[in-house]
C-alpha cells in the first residue's frame, strides 16, 4: 500500500499508489471519465488525490490455530484459526522529513556561525579558538577550568613525564600524572 492515494466518486472506491505522479494520473483518469458522459456526473466534484500523512492498518492480532485453542480443538472446524484485528499506526514519513529538515537548518547556522568567526579571523578582529584538552601537552601558559569554576591561568613547566603546574597568582595547583575528570585545559594563544 503506498502513501498517495486518489478518490474515484464513480466506483466509490481510495485507491493507494507508491508516488504522487501516479495518484494525480488516476485522478485525471477520473476528471476523464467524468468528460465522456453526455453532462458531468453530481460526484465529478468528489474527485480527489493525495497524500496519506498518518496510516493505520488493520492487522491480525491474537491468533490462535485451531487445534491450539483450549479445547483442542476448533468450535468450527470450517475454520484453520481464531484471530482478532487491530489497528497499527505507520511512521509518518513527514516527522522524518521535518528532522531531516530541522537538521539541516542547524548545520547552514554552524556554517553561517563558523563563516562569521573565519571572517573575523581574517580580518583581525578576533584569535582563532582553542579547543580544551584533559591535560597540558606542552609547557606554556595554559587555562585551568574545574566544572562551572572561572578559569584560572597557569604556568606549565617541565616535559610529557615531569610537568609542574603553578598558578600565575601563586597559588599552588597540584597536577596528577593523569587528567582529572571535570578538569579541562585551553592553551594560551601568545600573539608576537
Amino acid at each position: 500500500m503506498g502513501r498517495f492515494y486518489a478518490f474515484d466518486p464513480f466506483d466509490g472506491c481510495h485507491k493507494t499508489f507508491s508516488t504522487a505522479e501516479a495518484a494525480e494520473a488516476e485522478a485525471h483518469a477520473c476528471i476523464e471519465y467524468g468528460r465522456d458522459r453526455d453532462r458531468w456526473p453530481e460526484e465529478t466534484d468528489q474527485i480527489e488525490w493525495g497524500m496519506l500523512v498518518q496510516l493505520g492498518r488493520a492487522q491480525q492480532v491474537n491468533r490462535v490455530e485451531a487445534a491450539d485453542d483450549d479445547t483442542g480443538r476448533c468450535a468450527r472446524e470450517d475454520l484453520a484459526y481464531l484471530c482478532d484485528y487491530g489497528l497499527t499506526v505507520e511512521p509518518n514519513p513527514l516527522d522524518a522529513a521535518e528532522r531531516e529538515r530541522d537538521d539541516a537548518r542547524a548545520e547552514v547556522e554552524t556554517l553561517r556561525a563558523e563563516a562569521a568567526l573565519l571572517r573575523e579571523i581574517i580580518e583581525g578582529r578576533t584569535t582563532p579558538p582553542i579547543p580544551h584538552v584533559a591535560a597540558p601537552t606542552c609547557p606554556g601558559l595554559w587555562w585551568r577550568q574545574s566544572g562551572t569554576q572561572e578559569p584560572v591561568l597557569c604556568n606549565v613547566t617541565g616535559n610529557a613525564t615531569e610537568m609542574v603546574v603553578e598558578r600565575v597568582d601563586g597559588v599552588e595547583v597540584s597536577y596528577p600524572a593523569r587528567p582529572i575528570a571535570g578538569v579541562r585545559w585551553r592553551r594560551v594563544e601568545v600573539t608576537p
